[in-house]
């Protein structure tokens, strides 16, 4: 966590360089397991209406799903209407691992699936903040796979302040807890001239997310109007 500017690990970021290490290709293999039993949709882009290049999927009670005009929480995959499978045992483990001494009472109810297909680098991206969440509280546990990538991380405020980016090989984790849970931030940079094995040139972030307070796990209802979402300038 030493390579992070001082005012990120002061407002609760956490930096773990290759924290996969030995489990990286179990974590790949379930990862694959959930895109293969739920397809990956491209979610409709918040306030624009257009459908995003950056394709979706996920496990566990409640997943992440964007409408367009708001973003929810639903226990069903959005096209076949099949209800989600439990988080994988490898990446629910890794998420208490970090998330737990942080957040006691921390329980991991939806793991999010973003694929970044090669063919849409470069693209600009779009800054935002975890805010459909109940529980605002809990950090937001991201686990990088595939291609390299810049993650940027501003404040509290759109487009004030200073912005810091973290490159993340495959493998890394990043933990946003504390005052930067509640942060903007997102991808500014995927390399395309390098692959990675066993995933080539594409990218795959997994983020795993306690949406409800303690004591209402899996609940649905957590939704949000999204007019806040802006791109990455």
């Amino acid at each position: 966590m030493s390579d992070l500017p001082q005012r990120l690990i002061d407002n609760g970021v956490q930096l773990h360089r290759n924290y996969l290490g030995e489990r990286t290709s179990s974590v790949i293999s379930e990862l694959m397991g959930i895109i293969n039993e739920y397809p990956l949709w491209a979610p409709v882009l918040p306030g624009i209406g257009a459908l995003s290049q950056v394709f979706n999927s996920g496990a566990g009670p409640l997943v992440w799903y964007s409408e367009g005009w708001q973003n929810v929480y639903v226990d069903k995959h959005p096209i076949t209407g099949k209800k989600f499978t439990d988080i994988p045992k490898n990446i629910l483990d890794i998420g208490n691992e970090l998330a737990v001494p942080l957040y006691p009472e921390y329980a991991a109810e939806c793991c999010f699936i973003n694929y970044y297909p090669r063919s849409i680098y470069p693209l600009k991206w779009r800054l935002h903040r975890d805010r459909e969440e109940i529980n605002q509280d809990a950090p937001v546990v991201s686990i990088s796979l595939g291609a390299t990538c810049k993650f940027a991380i501003q404040g509290p405020e759109m487009h004030k302040g200073p912005l810091d980016e973290i490159v993340l090989e495959q493998g890394d984790i990043v933990v946003m807890s504390g005052p930067s849970r509640k942060w903007f931030h997102g991808v500014s940079w995927i390399e395309n001239n390098k692959a990675r094995p066993p995933l080539g040139y594409d990218r795959f972030n997994i983020t795993l997310r306690m949406v409800n307070n303690p004591g209402h796990y899996g609940e649905l209802g957590a939704r949000t109007n999204p007019v806040e979402d802006r791109r990455l300038k």
